[in-house]
Formats: structure tokens, C-alpha cells, sequence
């Protein structure tokens, strides 16, 4: 009988089986290009269930429970063929379910589930991993100041398409789409697009952040890369992808801040914004110390309750700065 590999171990696997074929960068693109489905689970919700009461869905329920192999009631009635219905996402996951029960969650507008089950998580004080473990929202997440504060932020840009480094347990990214899906109106699925990279998201965190991100409606918002940054940034970069802003929140080590800034500032448009993270860290300050002396990126520190710069702005330049070929200023971490 052959092993039944865990998840990690296939991504492993499968992540060198594609290196091996097709090398590092053009592994990447291929990763990049599976993207996730597309659709809006709410208006396909509402046509093909029009006109059917609660009743009849909870009696097409009880007769799946049943195993009786037929399609009626609330399917039949919506006239939509049972094979139309592959598709389409079912809006509750097993995280949602344990925190808010099994309610209303299909009625609720996606900006006000995305806060619903972000609250939850901040109140239990814990994500859960695929495989049940608890990992504290405290200190491993980005509180609720940090977050709002991020959230902010963005707010202002207005943006479609985000990017960050570093998912973890997926809170700060649940602050970036808050942001997407309020400039637009509340959106719907489809409506923002945000990438997320993280090459340890199965391996270090149980998937504990994707897993989030599916149970708060938002799966079909968010593709994630598991790859190492320093690879999955360039070969977005030769791809000619865009975005509105960023988040640096990935490595913390001085060559790993200063690569995800590197192409933060290709990838993200001209005058948008790019937010760092852990910036009372010295390799993160002095990262940024370059690209401010060096190719006049302006850096704002942006400043909490007590008034410590845990995290800053950095805005891209509208047009390119143009340097001798032997350019260099030397420089030194930000204050």
C-alpha cells in the first residue's frame, strides 16, 4: 500500500517536481498563473434559489443526509441542472463554523463577514491549523491597532490589486481586503484581487492562513504563491503584473526586506504605496535606509498609540529616478 503523503510533503514534492522541469523562474510563473476561480457566490445564490423559502432548502438538506440520490426541492425548483452546480463555493467553512456556528453566514454582505469572522478570531485569541492546532492571534499576528492602522492606510489608495509578503495566519490580510472591498462599495467576490506569498503557509503555519481567508468568503479574492519571495517577485515582475499597493511583512533579515522592497517598487504602480512592517527592526530600517538615500523613495514612519514606529509608508516614485552608472550614497537605517 503507498504512504498517504500529508499536504506539505506534496507541496514539497510537487514545487521541485515543477523546478526540475521547468527552472525557477519559470516555475513561478506557472504558480502565478493558476489562479483562483472566479465568480459571485451571492448573485449565483440568489438566482438559483429564487422564490425558495428556508423550508425547502432545510428539507433538501435532510434529504442529502438522507442519501436519497435525486435532485428536487430547492435545486429542482431553481430548474438549474446538478451539474451547473460545481462551481460554485459553498460560504461556510469549518473555521466559520466553529466560531460563529452555522447561522446566517450566506445572507451576511461579504465587507461585513470579512469583520465578522476577523472579530472572531481577535475574540477566541487563536487560528486553527488544518489539523486543529491553536495558533495565538498574540504575538504571532498583527493586532488590531496595527491592523486598522494598515487598513487606513490603504484605505486612502483606493486599490483593486494588493500584494503582500509573509501570510502566517492571513490577519493582516483580512485588514488589506477590508480596505479593497470598502473603497468599492463593499465589492463582491471578483471585485479586488490580492496575492499573498508565503513559501512556509503549509509546512510552518497548517495552512492556518489560507484556511482563514476560505472561511471568511474571500478564497476566490486571494492567490497564494507558496514560494520564497525572492523568487515569486521577480517572475511576477517579467510577468508585467501591477498592483495599487503592498505590504512587506515577509523575511526579516536584511537581504530579505531589501529584495521584497527591490521589487515592491517595480511591481507596485507609479506614486502608489508600499507598507513595511516591523519597522522597529534594524535590518528593516536599515533596508529601507537605501532606497531613501539612494533612489529617493519617500518613507514615512508610521507612528502607534505610544508613539513607536512599528510600521512605515513608503510611496514609489511617479517617474524613475535617473542615476550615473556609478551611483551609490551610503546610507544607514531610518529612525
Amino acid at each position: 500500500m503507498s504512504k498517504v503523503r500529508t499536504l506539505p510533503e506534496i507541496t514539497e514534492q510537487g514545487t521541485r517536481a515543477l523546478v526540475r522541469a521547468l527552472g525557477y523562474p519559470d516555475a513561478v510563473r506557472f504558480i502565478a498563473a493558476l489562479r483562483p476561480g472566479r465568480g459571485d457566490y451571492t448573485k449565483d445564490r440568489r438566482a438559483l434559489l429564487k422564490g425558495v423559502g428556508i423550508e425547502e432548502v432545510l428539507a433538501e438538506v435532510r434529504q442529502a443526509q438522507g442519501a436519497q440520490p435525486r435532485q428536487s426541492g430547492a435545486l429542482a425548483a431553481s430548474g438549474q441542472p446538478e451539474s451547473d452546480l460545481s462551481g460554485i463555493r459553498s460560504p461556510l467553512g469549518v473555521v466559520i463554523a466553529d466560531i460563529h456556528g452555522v447561522t446566517t453566514a450566506a445572507e451576511t454582505p461579504l465587507l461585513d463577514r470579512l469583520r465578522a469572522h476577523r472579530e472572531g478570531l481577535y475574540a477566541q485569541g487563536f487560528v486553527p491549523t488544518r489539523e486543529g492546532k491553536r495558533i495565538p492571534t498574540f504575538p504571532t499576528g498583527i493586532t488590531v491597532a496595527r491592523g486598522a492602522q494598515l487598513r487606513d492606510l490603504l484605505s486612502a489608495e483606493r486599490p483593486v490589486r494588493t500584494i503582500e509578503t509573509g501570510l502566517a495566519l492571513g490577519l493582516s490580510t483580512l485588514f488589506i481586503l477590508e480596505a479593497s472591498l470598502a473603497s468599492h462599495d463593499g465589492g463582491g467576490a471578483g471585485a479586488v484581487h490580492h496575492t499573498a506569498i508565503d513559501p512556509f503557509q503549509a509546512s510552518a503555519w497548517g495552512d492556518a492562513g489560507v484556511r482563514s481567508i476560505d472561511a471568511a468568503g474571500l478564497g476566490g479574492n486571494v492567490r497564494h504563491l507558496a514560494a520564497d519571495s525572492a523568487l515569486a517577485l521577480p517572475a511576477l515582475a517579467a510577468c508585467g503584473e501591477r498592483f495599487d499597493a503592498g505590504f512587506v511583512d515577509g523575511s526579516h533579515l536584511f537581504e530579505g526586506a531589501f529584495t521584497d522592497i527591490l521589487y515592491m517598487l517595480r511591481l507596485v504602480r507609479p506614486g502608489g504605496l508600499i507598507v513595511l512592517d516591523d519597522y522597529w527592526m534594524p535590518a528593516v530600517r536599515a533596508a529601507a535606509g537605501y532606497f531613501a538615500a539612494n533612489m529617493g523613495v519617500a518613507i514615512t514612519p508610521v507612528l502607534d498609540e505610544q508613539g513607536r514606529a512599528k510600521m512605515a509608508a513608503l510611496r514609489t516614485p511617479e517617474r524613475e529616478v535617473k542615476r550615473a552608472w556609478d551611483h551609490f550614497v551610503p546610507f544607514a537605517a531610518q529612525g
